[in-house]
């Protein structure tokens, strides 16, 4: 009995250190990673633009979206309201 009680102590109070740690040291570790993340891409977005020649001048083009009413749908008929 005394082994049992012995390992469910050992569990509580590694459950409770895991817990403490992952409460201080997790969101360090996150807005660490994040920082990281924000910079490299901040980096890449600014070598990009270094790279065009001054005075270059870039447009682009969006797609075309296609008419809401397709061909095949029918044709329209014109109506006179009556009253």
């Amino acid at each position: 009995m005394g082994f049992l009680i012995k390992v469910i102590v050992i569990f509580i109070v590694f459950n409770f250190i895991f817990r403490l740690i992952g409460k201080v040291f997790l969101p360090m570790f996150i807005t660490n990673r994040v920082n990281k993340m924000t910079g490299n891409q901040s980096q890449q977005d600014f070598r990009r633009e270094s790279k065009r020649n001054e005075g270059q001048v870039t447009i682009k083009k969006t797609q075309e979206h296609k008419k809401m009413t397709p061909d095949d749908m029918g044709e329209y008929v014109s109506f006179e309201e009556i009253k």
